[in-house]
């Protein structure tokens, strides 16, 4: 449940520093590639994509996204992890 209520918080957060960077054209936010960093919490397999302000999780090919225990985890589309 934390790592959703982060990931909603940080697209929040996202989308309201984007808002200011739009109504007031001089505000620069400096992007943080945590993909690159390594601090992206991503599950096995999964390839990381930076976003502005955030990073996306894109579990492979055959397999779902789903929340268990509180993380995302890669699962197959047949049952079970991929």
């Amino acid at each position: 449940m934390f790592t959703l209520c982060l990931h909603i918080f940080t697209h929040v957060y996202s989308m309201f520093t984007h808002c200011l960077q739009c109504f007031y054209g001089m505000l620069m936010v400096t992007d943080v590639n945590e993909c690159k960093l390594g601090t992206a919490d991503c599950p096995e397999g999964a390839r990381c994509k930076n976003t502005r302000g955030s990073y996306r999780c894109i579990c492979p090919r055959g397999t779902d996204p789903v929340m268990k225990d509180g993380k995302l985890k890669c699962e197959s589309k047949c049952g079970g992890e991929g």
